[in-house]
This record gives C-alpha cells, structure tokens and sequence, in this order.
C-alpha cells in the first residue's frame, strides 16, 4: 500500500506544481456561494476500472481535526475523499481520507476501515425507500462528468426532478405526433433511453433463452376488475424490458364498420419493466368468445398522449431504481414476466430490499460494493425480465 501512497503523492504534487496550467488537475465545483472552489470533483483522477466501478475523488473544506495530529491538522486546508462508486445503482464507498494543504499538496492519508464502509452500503428497508437515483448529488454529478468530462456544475437530471420518477417531455411528443400508438411508445421509450444514457442508468442485459411454453391461468385479474382481466398467456417479451400484453375490454359500442356488434375488444399495451410506462398501442377486435383475429387499428394517439400527461401529475408509484412500489396493473404483469425468466419464483409487487452485511464480504472497498450491486441487480431482475417471451 506505501507504494500506491507514493505514486499518488509524487503524481498530485507534480501535477500541482509543475504542469503547465492547461495541464493541471480540472476540479468541478458542485456547490455554490464562497466556498464553491473548495467543494470540488477532482476530475483528472477519475477511472473507470475493468468492473465497472468508477474511482472519484472530491474536495472538501476541512471541518474536523479527528484522527489527525496537531501538526497535520495545522497544515490541512482541505479534507480530499477518494471513492469508489456504483454509476448503475448510486451505490458507493469511500476508500481513503486525505488531508491536503492550501496547495493541494498532501499532508495526510488514511483508508477507510470496512466498518465504516459498510454504514454507506448496508442499507435498511427504511434507507432504500429513501434513495434516489439518478438525483440531483454530488455522486449522480461525479458520474456525469465520467461520461462527458465537459458538464457543468448545474447539469440536471430529469429523472431526479420528480422524487426518483423521469418526467417524460408529454409537450414535445404532441408538438409531433407519431403515427400510432407504436410509434408513441417508441418516442417516450427513447426520451429515457437517452436520459439513462447520461445518468448511468443501467440497460437490460440481453435476453436469454427463450421461455417455456405458458402453464398458468390464461388471463390474470389484477385487485377486483375482471372485466379488465390480462391476457396473460399472450403476454410477450422481446427483449429490450418491454413486455407487451392485452387486456379485455368487453364490447366496442361503436365498432368499425367492418366488425359485427358482438366481437370481442382488446387493447394491447406495451409496458416499459424499468419504469412503469404503461402505453395502449392498438385495438384488437375478435371473434366473440374466440381467438380469431378480425381487426387491429391503433389507439388514438392524441387521446393517449393527454391521458398519459394527465396521469403523470399524480404521485407514481415506480422509480427506475426500485421499481413498481405499490400493486398496480403494470406491476403485476412486470413481476409476472420476471418470474417466468427466474424459475417462475415472483416478488412481490411493493417489495423492498435490504443489503444486509451479513450477506456482504469480509472484504473492503471493491468487493463490498460489487456485492451490494449484485444485491440490487438481483432485486431488479424480480420486475425486469432476463428472458424470452412468447417468441419463437
């Protein structure tokens, strides 16, 4: 460890006192007022490693005199926190302590003990309730300026405007509308697609093997509305989080000219598992009391987009983070989905998580993180499906 604490001393210093100025350390501030240039990231050391953890280190004012000699506290000037964080989840520990003086020259350094680690990454029912990610943070920032070392200290993220919830841009969608309700599923999909893509937000992985043939009831009744029963042993994944599914609707009391009076009407939706997006993309009428296709027309476009605007105004009840948090349609089905791809086990809808250290490694720094990244990918394979869905 003294040589890695020797090539971090010798490269701060150089860097600090003889590059050229262009050269020099970049420091993002990330608060405002008289002390904006003391908290700062310290962009030039940031590295993703191989594991995909991000090493960050931040600058702080120094506050406590704790652990350090009266020399070295008469010295320091700033505490320095190097890190290592989770960009996926939000999850993060710090590794070492360091006192630097008015120059950025080191004075002192300390790891961090596992113990202490673990107070940041083992979280309680009560503290994963309360996290957000992406949010408006200095750690949501150390990550945005990983992935474009040009953002600023103001950079925002939609995501974390809404408590944890992405706040689709409902405006922009009916300045433009899309040809049918595909199409609108599609352009509210992309607005988070390219959202993620800044904040880090992880995408499913691949699908994998393609599930087995259904086995359960054919139509799921979400709470007490069976007339609006899922049909769920139509339900498809083709990867990507999207499931798509349609629900019974009775009778169309003005159907197309082309459908008898006592045809059977569906709506399909699709539904986007890492956020709750619930879009009806098309109007199915069938044969009464049959599985005989007659008509599919899309949803009309205008009226889904007003309804979805007006529903978003509401407290949601999915974060990208934790998922579906209180039962719903979109949960059940999400879940529903999710367990055909894991052995058919379903979680619950509403369930939350815990890290628990007992499940954690003995292990500091890396190896605590990675597990408690496994602990919350797992938890979200409960609602995200891994697999292939009613395709070939």
């Amino acid at each position: 460890m003294a040589s890695h604490q020797g090539r971090w001393w010798w490269s701060l210093c150089l860097f600090a006192a003889a590059a050229p100025a262009a050269e020099r350390p970049q420091w993002l501030p990330f608060m405002g007022g008289e002390t904006s240039q003391a908290h700062a990231i310290h962009l030039s050391t940031q590295k993703l490693r191989p594991d995909g953890l991000l090493e960050s280190a931040s600058r702080y004012p120094r506050t406590s005199a704790a652990g350090w000699t009266a020399e070295q506290h008469q010295r320091g000037w700033y505490e320095y926190l190097e890190r290592l964080i989770d960009c996926e989840s939000g999850l993060y520990v710090d590794t070492a302590l360091s006192l630097l003086d008015r120059d950025n020259h080191l004075v002192a350094r300390r790891e961090t003990r596992r113990d202490d680690q673990l107070q940041q990454i083992a979280l309680t029912r009560s503290d994963v309730a309360a996290h957000r990610w992406p949010s408006h943070s200095e750690i949501w920032l150390a990550c945005a300026a990983s992935r474009d070392p040009a953002v600023g200290a103001d950079a925002r993220s939609t995501m974390s405007d809404n408590g944890g919830h992405y706040a689709y841009d409902f405006e922009a969608i009916g300045a433009s509308l899309p040809s049918d309700g595909n199409g609108l599923y599609e352009r509210l999909r992309a607005q988070y697609d390219a959202e993620r893509a800044r904040d880090s937000m992880p995408s499913p992985q691949p699908a994998g093997p393609v599930a087995g043939p259904y086995k359960g009831a054919p139509w799921l009744t979400v709470g007490d509305h069976e007339a609006g029963a899922w049909h769920l042993a139509g339900l498809r994944h083709r990867g990507g989080g999207t499931i798509e599914v349609a629900q019974r609707a009775g009778r169309d009391r003005q159907p197309p000219p082309a459908v008898p009076d006592d045809a059977d009407l569906r709506i399909e939706h699709k539904i986007d598992c890492r956020t709750g997006l619930t879009v009806p993309i098309a109007r199915a009428y069938y044969a009464a009391d049959s599985e005989r296709l007659l008509l599919r027309t899309s949803t009309p476009v205008f009226d889904t987009v007003q309804t979805l605007a007006h529903d978003a105004q509401g407290v949601s009840a999915w974060t990208p983070w934790l998922g579906p948090t209180l039962p719903g349609d979109a949960a059940a089905l999400c879940v529903a989905a999710a367990a055909r791809c894991n052995g058919g086990k379903a979680q619950a809808p509403g369930t939350l998580f815990e890290i628990d250290p007992e499940d954690l490694p003995a292990a500091s720094g890396a190896p605590l993180l990675l597990a408690a990244r496994a602990r919350w990918l797992a938890h979200r394979d409960g609602f995200v499906p891994t697999c292939l869905i009613g395709v070939p």
